[in-house]
């Protein structure tokens, strides 16, 4: 299930992408602040059973003064990862 449609999207000054591993197992998804300076403060979240990265995008609103990037992997079989 993605976040819900009343949580506040990523800030103006935020951008969003998503890689898939090598393998083309997992997929990836990273918010990063657009100006990021040479220490970048970054989280790394790991869902719980059930989750995937889509209910996360409003961490970066609410992080934003103290995160400058966030990485977040669907696990194997969650999301728009491959597996089971």
């Amino acid at each position: 299930m993605a976040a819900s449609k009343y949580f506040p999207g990523i800030p103006s000054d935020w951008s969003e992408t998503s890689i898939r591993t090598a393998n083309d197992q997992l997929h990836i998804r990273i918010w990063y602040k657009k100006n990021l300076s040479n220490n970048v403060r970054t989280l790394l979240l790991v869902h719980g059973q059930a989750e995937q990265s889509d209910r996360y995008t409003h961490f970066p609103f609410y992080l934003h003064q103290n995160i400058d990037c966030i990485f977040a992997a669907d696990l194997p079989g969650h999301g728009m990862s491959k597996g089971i």
